[in-house]
């Protein structure tokens, strides 16, 4: 599994949990847009599995980052109570 997919599913698992558990609390600690972005394409080595990917999957991993988020954001929306 290369690490964006991995990433991926992380991220897979987070929403599923947020959606059955409707813990919005947690969803608004999820990772802000400026900090993954920073993260994954910084030019500093660190541990960080995202600092590690090459330039193409950074790109993937930030793509369906935006994607799934956009997602999330839209399924608690709908579920907001009245």
């Amino acid at each position: 599994m290369t690490a964006a997919l991995q990433i991926m599913s992380e991220q897979k698992d987070f929403f599923r949990e947020i959606r059955q558990t409707k813990d919005f609390d947690k969803a608004i600690t999820f990772i802000p847009y400026g900090q993954f972005l920073d993260v994954c394409f910084s030019e500093k080595e660190d541990d960080s599995l995202l600092s590690r990917l090459p330039f193409q999957e950074k790109i993937s991993a930030v793509s369906h980052y935006l994607l799934c988020t956009v997602a999330l954001w839209r399924g608690l929306w709908k579920m907001r109570p009245s």
